[in-house]
């Protein structure tokens, strides 16, 4: 039962309460209490007919009474204008909004959102992924290398390559980066392939012609009792093996040696950090990477490199405080401005949407969002009066008759 049968039963039980008390009291006129009851119903009855009266005028014109009636259709634009204001400058102020939007992180509600819904990040996963290929396929596959080019050239120009080689020297000879190194030397001169790389280095030695030379080799070689490539070849694999092998001890003498020899010549006439970085802008300038990066670009591009590439962003995302504020107050800052365009069209929307409804529609909706309280102010009117006319009547026949009116006669006697 809704609020309004609830409301027309209360004020049909004060009717029906009233006509039972009416006879009861034509039977049984000085009986006390049919008098009592008789004042209560008509207090009760006089109540409930008065509330539903005025909460009857404000939709419609009760019993047909044209004044004062109809409140809401007759000042609907009155109200349609009220309503649009209310919401425009106070509810939904620019103020009011702002600081809604100030406290709101876009980028923290979809990290949640994601991380708590693993198959949407996996279908969102799969459709960015798929959308990056098809533009790179489709669009940016002939400009992707030119792209790359540019950036390897631009970013070139800004790496100081003399400082990049001294500390490149200096870590491969740490400890751990040159046992590395050398275990991996050693591993391939000791096979088969490796012996056969040094005896092919051994036999041109032996076949170049340098006799005009002031310093022969070969005399040297001879010296050694070195007369085939097969003997030269052992004593450069031996005595490889022997420098490498001193490299992997971590206080090895040679390993410090090289480095600061190599780190002088760097920093020499010869190999100058001028000239370093002078042949390295020569060789960004008129080098065409094109070729290498076009044959290197279909083993990069791929759904699972481009789908790591994107997780990765979305792990720096999250873990960059600097980015997320960022990427909120740009968000901020487009609401912002959307905000200071866009304000009034709050209002117009409330506006519109309330001038579309007729006289029926306009009072079902306050009756929808008010009228629960609108029916129990009838309720109350009925309970209400009656409770006043119990009061009154008490006060009538028990105070007012039996004292205050003696005392009024004696004193105009």
């Amino acid at each position: 039962m809704n609020y309004k049968r609830k409301a027309n039963m209360a004020l049909l039980v004060s009717a029906i309460f009233f006509c039972v008390c009416v006879v009861l009291r034509y039977f049984y006129k000085d009986m006390f209490i049919f008098k009592l009851m008789l004042f209560v119903s008509e207090a009760s009855l006089v109540g409930g007919i008065a509330d539903w009266f005025a909460v009857t005028a404000l939709f419609t014109k009760p019993l047909g009474f044209p004044y004062h009636t109809e409140i809401i259709p007759r000042n609907r634009k009155a109200i349609i204008n009220s309503t649009s204001n209310l919401v425009e400058t106070d509810l939904l102020s620019k103020s009011t909004l702002k600081k809604q939007i100030d406290n709101i992180s876009v980028v923290d509600y979809i990290v949640k959102y994601v991380d708590e819904n693993k198959e949407v990040k996996a279908k969102v996963l799969e459709k960015l992924t798929k959308v990056i290929m098809n533009y790179i396929n489709s669009k940016a596959s002939g400009k992707l290398d030119v792209y790359i080019e540019n950036v390897i050239k631009e970013e070139g120009k800004n790496i100081n390559l003399s400082d990049k080689l001294k500390a490149f020297i200096q870590n491969k000879f740490i400890y751990e980066n040159r046992v590395k190194w050398a275990r991996d030397f050693l591993n391939k001169i000791s096979k088969e392939e490796g012996y056969e790389k040094i005896l092919a280095f051994s036999q041109k030695i032996f076949t170049s012609s340098d006799e005009d030379a002031s310093f022969s080799f070969k005399s040297l070689l001879s010296k050694l009792n070195v007369v085939i490539a097969d003997d030269l070849a052992a004593i450069i694999k031996s005595q490889l093996q022997n420098i490498l092998t001193d490299l992997t001890k971590e206080d090895s003498i040679l390993s410090d040696v090289c480095a600061n020899n190599l780190i002088k010549s760097i920093e020499g006439i010869e190999l100058s950090p001028a000239s370093i970085e002078e042949w390295k802008l020569n060789l960004l300038e008129k080098t065409d990477f094109k070729p290498i990066i076009k044959e290197q670009l279909p083993s990069l591009i791929k759904e699972e490199v481009i789908s790591n590439i994107i997780e990765k962003l979305w792990e720096y995302l999250k873990a960059n405080t600097d980015f997320k504020n960022s990427i909120n107050n740009g968000i901020r800052e487009v609401i912002y401005k959307i905000l200071e365009e866009k304000h009034n069209v709050i209002g117009s929307i409330a506006s519109d949407t309330l001038n579309n409804f007729t006289d029926e529609k306009l009072n079902q909706f306050i009756e929808d969002k008010a009228g629960e309280d609108l029916q129990w102010i009838r309720i109350n009117g009925s309970v209400l009066g009656g409770c006043i006319g119990l009061v009154l009547f008490l006060f009538l026949n028990l105070i007012y008759e039996p004292y205050i009116v003696q005392i009024i006669k004696g004193f105009f006697s």
